[in-house]
């Protein structure tokens, strides 16, 4: 492990070139730190309770900017670990129903020639944004509330492990890593952070979130990569994780009608860390001249521009092709769980002859950042002959729209040269003694 990174390390964004602009007073951070920003979300904080406190007044509320970078809900929400198949309603900041959405687009951007093939994780994955009181510190718990319940989602054997004794949330994670430090996982990463986490807005990477999944039992791999020749290990993995077993498994009548363009796969999303910054990975695409552009979930960003279209599929509505109807989706991973007879074991477990990988003390990266329209979804089979299938988009949203926050293209990429990956191999949880092997935190090195 290296050392932490300095806390004073600037925004690194990529997804978008606007100034970052404060929501509620227009005022420009883009040369503030990390610690600035937060501080004048702070101040407006502030000053709204003790506005509320002297008047009876109501107060006008602040108009967001249409041209501000991040768009982040302004209140607290409760700390419920939410799921798809939960009964209750997603809360505001988390959108469901986005990969199938997503599909639908890059169905139609094939169409007209812009991508040629696309490969996208399992349809449960569902966004989490940040909201205003973790901006600048909680990309890291965001994306760790991604991959829980898209963990529970693909497989509910997981749940009782993330449930109990205490459910994730952005301050229950930090309880979570605290207590694996009390057991002897990770003492570096304690020592770094000053054994303090719990209640404070500090930045972690994937390096905690590695601690925090082993501490439960629940496998997870860090991989380290280096771009500063090339960025083609990356690309190359990403590659290979989404698309070498659903290669593996078409059929001959794939090949007789033609592979769909876009193949939603079984595999879940993963985390992909660098310098300042963390996103979760949803798949990626290849466009029209070959390029490789990466598909993500920026915590930073609320997918308001398509939250409720996704939600209308997430609600079982009937024009979706979707259909969230079935017993998976009317019981509880707690159910569920009991249901199961045996563990979901992958086919791709990791095996420990793998060539080119070398496991090697992680350097621990940590983050340091950090109207709506309706889309019309036809119930069409995605792989039905015929060229002139398409999905039906209403007028006023071109899928150039929807994909477009989505997007992490290859030269976004390349402004980073050292990345890690946390991934999940979905295999058996590990007992007590793999837990235990496990405290010192290491990655594999993808050279």
């Amino acid at each position: 492990m290296g050392k932490a990174l300095d806390e004073d390390v600037q925004f690194l964004y990529s997804v978008a070139p606007e100034p970052f602009l404060c929501e509620l007073c227009a005022a420009n951070l883009d040369k503030e730190t990390p610690q600035a920003r937060q501080a004048h979300y702070d101040s407006h904080l502030d000053n709204e309770s003790q506005a509320s406190a002297s008047t009876s007044k109501p107060k006008s509320p602040t108009k967001a900017l249409p041209n501000a970078k991040r768009i982040f809900t302004r209140e607290r929400t409760s700390e419920e670990f939410w799921y798809p198949s939960k009964s209750t309603p997603s809360p505001r900041n988390h959108t469901p129903s986005l990969i199938p959405l997503i599909r639908k687009a890059l169905l139609r951007l094939h169409a007209k020639g812009q991508v040629q093939k696309a490969y996208l994780c399992f349809p449960g994955a569902v966004h989490v944004s940040q909201e205003l009181w973790d901006a600048g510190w909680g990309c890291g718990y965001r994306n760790f509330m991604m991959a829980c319940s898209s963990m529970v989602e693909r497989d509910p054997i997981y749940f009782p492990l993330l449930d109990d004794p205490i459910p994730p949330g952005v301050r229950n994670l930090q309880s979570w890593i605290e207590q694996a430090w009390h057991e002897g996982f990770d003492l570096e990463g304690a020592e770094q952070l000053r054994n303090k986490l719990a209640g404070t807005s500090k930045w972690i990477g994937t390096a905690e979130l590695y601690v925090a999944f082993t501490y439960r039992g629940i496998p997870s791999q860090l991989v380290d990569f280096d771009l500063t020749r090339h960025g083609e290990p990356l690309l190359n993995w990403v590659v290979e994780y989404f698309a070498a077993e659903s290669d593996k498994q078409s059929t001959v009548n794939d090949a007789l009608r033609g592979a769909t363009p876009v193949v939603v796969t079984d595999k879940m999303p993963f985390i992909l860390q660098h310098q300042g910054h963390s996103r979760t990975i949803i798949g990626f695409e290849r466009r029209k001249d070959g390029t490789i552009s990466l598909l993500m979930f920026d915590p930073t960003f609320l997918p308001k521009h398509v939250r409720d279209a996704a939600l209308s599929i997430h609600s079982g509505d009937s024009s979706s092709p979707v259909s969230l109807s079935s017993e998976r989706h009317n019981l509880s991973p707690s159910k569920l769980f009991n249901k199961v007879m045996h563990p979901y074991k992958s086919e791709r477990k990791r095996k420990a002859s793998d060539t080119s990988p070398t496991a090697h003390s992680t350097k621990r990266v940590r983050n340091g950042d950090i109207d709506n329209d309706v889309i019309v979804i036809d119930s069409d089979d995605e792989n039905a002959p015929g060229p002139s299938r398409k999905p039906s988009f209403t007028p006023e949203l071109d899928p150039i729209a929807v994909i477009k926050p989505f997007r992490l293209p290859p030269d976004k990429l390349k402004r980073n040269d050292k990345y890690q990956i946390l991934y999940f191999p979905m295999t058996d949880s590990w007992d007590r003694s793999a837990r235990l092997a496990r405290r010192i935190v290491t990655s594999v090195k993808m050279v």
